[in-house]
Protein backbone atom coordinates (compact mmCIF):
# COMPACT_ATOMS: atom_id res chain seq x y z
CA UNK A 1 0.00 0.00 0.00
CA UNK A 2 1.41 3.42 -0.90
CA UNK A 3 2.76 5.46 2.02
CA UNK A 4 5.32 8.24 2.48
CA UNK A 5 8.83 6.80 2.83
CA UNK A 6 12.19 8.15 3.89
CA UNK A 7 15.18 5.91 3.18
CA UNK A 8 18.71 6.42 4.49
CA UNK A 9 21.30 4.77 2.24
CA UNK A 10 25.06 4.37 2.50
CA UNK A 11 26.87 4.16 -0.83
CA UNK A 12 29.46 1.85 0.71
CA UNK A 13 27.10 -0.31 2.78
CA UNK A 14 28.53 -3.83 2.89
CA UNK A 15 25.58 -5.30 4.80
CA UNK A 16 22.73 -3.98 2.63
CA UNK A 17 24.51 -3.40 -0.64
CA UNK A 18 23.65 -0.16 -2.38
CA UNK A 19 22.59 -1.81 -5.69
CA UNK A 20 19.95 -3.74 -3.70
CA UNK A 21 18.80 -0.50 -2.10
CA UNK A 22 18.52 1.15 -5.52
CA UNK A 23 16.20 -1.64 -6.65
CA UNK A 24 14.02 -1.14 -3.57
CA UNK A 25 13.89 2.61 -4.21
CA UNK A 26 12.59 1.89 -7.73
CA UNK A 27 9.88 -0.38 -6.29
CA UNK A 28 8.90 2.25 -3.72
CA UNK A 29 8.68 4.96 -6.36
CA UNK A 30 6.60 2.76 -8.66
CA UNK A 31 4.26 1.74 -5.80
CA UNK A 32 3.87 5.37 -4.71
CA UNK A 33 3.40 6.61 -8.30
CA UNK A 34 6.30 9.04 -7.94
CA UNK A 35 7.67 11.36 -10.57
CA UNK A 36 11.35 12.00 -11.22
CA UNK A 37 13.58 12.75 -8.25
CA UNK A 38 14.52 16.32 -7.46
CA UNK A 39 17.34 17.56 -5.21
CA UNK A 40 15.98 18.52 -1.79
CA UNK A 41 19.13 19.33 0.18
CA UNK A 42 22.64 18.00 0.57
CA UNK A 43 22.51 14.28 -0.29
CA UNK A 44 18.69 14.31 -0.39
CA UNK A 45 16.51 13.43 -3.37
CA UNK A 46 12.73 13.76 -3.17
CA UNK A 47 10.31 11.94 -5.44
CA UNK A 48 6.92 13.67 -5.36
CA UNK A 49 3.77 11.57 -5.48
CA UNK A 50 0.38 12.70 -6.80
CA UNK A 51 -1.27 10.32 -4.31
CA UNK A 52 0.39 11.90 -1.26
CA UNK A 53 3.06 9.25 -0.80
CA UNK A 54 6.44 10.92 -1.51
CA UNK A 55 9.71 9.02 -1.32
CA UNK A 56 12.74 10.81 0.10
CA UNK A 57 16.24 9.37 -0.09
CA UNK A 58 19.21 10.54 1.97
CA UNK A 59 22.36 9.16 0.39
CA UNK A 60 25.60 9.36 2.36
CA UNK A 61 29.08 8.15 1.37
CA UNK A 62 29.48 5.82 4.36
CA UNK A 63 28.61 2.25 5.06
CA UNK A 64 25.97 0.59 7.22
CA UNK A 65 25.90 3.23 9.93
CA UNK A 66 23.48 5.84 11.15
CA UNK A 67 24.71 9.24 9.96
CA UNK A 68 24.23 12.10 12.42
CA UNK A 69 22.68 14.29 9.69
CA UNK A 70 19.80 11.81 9.35
CA UNK A 71 18.00 12.76 12.58
CA UNK A 72 16.82 16.25 11.54
CA UNK A 73 15.94 14.95 8.06
CA UNK A 74 13.80 12.18 9.52
CA UNK A 75 12.06 14.58 11.93
CA UNK A 76 11.33 17.07 9.13
CA UNK A 77 10.04 14.29 6.87
CA UNK A 78 7.57 13.00 9.47
CA UNK A 79 6.40 16.50 10.33
CA UNK A 80 5.79 17.26 6.66
CA UNK A 81 4.03 13.93 6.05
CA UNK A 82 2.00 13.51 9.23
CA UNK A 83 -1.01 11.25 8.95
CA UNK A 84 -4.28 12.01 10.74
Amino acid sequence: EPAPVIHIAGENDQLVRFPWQKLMIKVLCRTNECGPGQPAGEGVTRFESPIGAPVEIYLHPGGHRYPSKATPLIAAFFKANARP
